[in-house]
């Protein structure tokens, strides 16, 4: 499997697998729906997180540190940003959404600063496009000639977040944007454990023979503080060998 193949699952997740047999359903099993995210803290317009990677459970081999900023307005979220930071707390990377048009389908942009190259999707000319660019090279980029059930960037954990109570019981499809491929893709997240406050969730792809092959995301959940607790998966963060890398995150 290379290196883009997998990278850009998270961003945004996506990753890089395709196959015809794993094209996007015609017939959506779950619809969009136009959900209003609230501020935990209801009287300030700004949330932070903050979010720790580790190569191991135990929390042994630290990797990097995410900084999650997220701006609301009127109690609904309008932006997000996400900075990477190195173990000497460099920035190394940054991710930047926007939810003024829609909270499933943010437009955005990840920079990763250490090779300069950008991906993400934008609202132009009246469509969304999904661009990818390296250093010195050209920039590419593809119309989306759908959006029925399909979701960008950090706007399928929003939707998910909303739907915790139905996820415990049901699995959900749902289609992936994948800048890196221009393209999108279609995914399953189906229930892995479920307690009075816990919910863990997997996230795979819909064909079954990708899924032997490809990578899944896990995910758990706090259902009462309606928050994102841990995350198990490749990272969309490479190492300094250029490589890919499995990372635990821990939010706190």
């Amino acid at each position: 499997m290379n290196k883009t193949l997998t990278i850009a699952i998270i961003i945004g997740f996506a990753t890089h697998l395709f196959a015809e047999d794993n094209k996007p359903n015609p017939s959506p099993k779950v619809m969009q729906k136009n959900i209003s995210v609230k501020s935990p803290i209801y009287d300030i317009p700004q949330e932070a997180i903050i979010a720790r990677a580790y190569i191991d459970k135990e929390k042994m081999i630290p990797v990097y540190t995410e900084i999650h900023t997220a701006i609301y307005q009127n109690e609904k979220l309008r932006t997000s940003q996400n900075d990477y930071l190195d173990l000497s707390g460099k920035k190394i990377a940054e991710l930047n959404s926007d939810y003024s048009k829609s909270l499933m389908m943010p437009t955005y942009i990840f920079r990763d600063l250490r090779t300069g190259a950008e991906e993400g999707l934008r609202w132009e000319d009246g469509q969304y496009q999904i661009f990818r660019k390296k250093k010195g090279e050209p920039e590419e980029v593809k119309l989306l000639d759908s959006v029925e059930n399909t979701f960008s960037c950090q706007g399928w954990h929003y939707y998910l977040l909303a739907n915790l109570d139905r996820l415990k019981k049901n699995p959900i499809m749902m289609k992936l944007i994948f800048p890196s491929r221009l393209d999108y893709y279609s995914f399953r997240i189906r229930p892995l454990d479920t307690t009075e406050n816990i919910l863990k969730l997997r996230l795979e792809f819909d064909s079954w023979i990708i899924r032997l092959f490809a990578p899944h995301l896990d995910i758990t959940y706090d259902k009462k503080k309606r928050k994102i607790v841990e995350y198990f998966g490749p990272s969309n963060i490479l190492t300094d060998k250029d490589e890919i890398q499995n990372v635990y995150i821990f939010y706190e």
